[in-house]
């Protein structure tokens, strides 16, 4: 039997209830919190059915190195998105089937296939750090980039990298910030730094 945890504000939606017994929300909770529940999960679903741009949990999910269970439009904006998470058609006896799959010890191999190149795709592509440093680097072809770059910094450093109210001390601005001071001071020089992804326990 499978237990479904509801982590964020979305878990509002159904405070109403009632719920089956093996569903649970958690509202609004501090973000270090989220780490722990990620890592201690068996699967991380993102079972889009419309929307735009792509879903920052898919991301976190692969961080941390849980199998991914995902509708097609969930996983939007990626490239052959099958080679790092199990894709299902937004139904439920589809998504029950894609459960089943994950589940079963026998693709055990493919499970962990996927896992180990998700975790690689965030850390070369999608960790906050990399995604500053790019932007900084489009940035520096604007005119006027030195006032472009002061601006966006200003906007979230304070006292030499704490972050102020406007910020809401999100640690992604955080990151991204960062990236962008570093790729501003090495100038287009390669990071030497941690990746900032979560190390989770998997």
């Amino acid at each position: 039997d499978w237990l479904f945890i509801l982590a964020g504000s979305h878990s509002s939606e159904f405070a109403a209830g009632p719920l089956p017994a093996n569903v649970h929300c958690i509202s609004i909770f501090p973000e270090p919190a989220l780490w722990p529940l990620l890592a201690g999960a068996d699967v991380g679903l993102n079972p889009m059915i419309s929307g735009g741009g792509s879903n920052l949990k898919i991301f976190d999910y692969l961080s941390v190195g849980v199998p991914v269970l995902s509708t097609p439009i969930g996983a939007r904006g990626l490239t052959d998105p099958s080679t790092i998470m199990e894709i299902s058609e937004p139904t439920v006896s589809a998504l029950s089937d894609g459960l089943d799959r994950l589940a079963s010890r026998s693709n055990q191999a493919l499970i962990n296939q996927r896992v180990d190149r998700g975790r690689q795709l965030v850390e070369n592509a999608f960790d906050w750090r990399v995604l500053g440093e790019r932007w900084a680097e489009s940035l520096a072809e604007l005119p006027h980039r030195e006032s472009v770059i002061r601006v966006i910094l200003q906007s979230w450093v304070v006292d030499g990298g704490n972050l102020c109210a406007a910020a809401q001390k999100s640690s992604h601005v955080e990151r991204l910030g960062r990236g962008l001071i570093r790729a501003q001071g090495k100038r287009g020089q390669p990071t030497q730094g941690q990746p900032a992804v979560h190390r989770g326990a998997r």
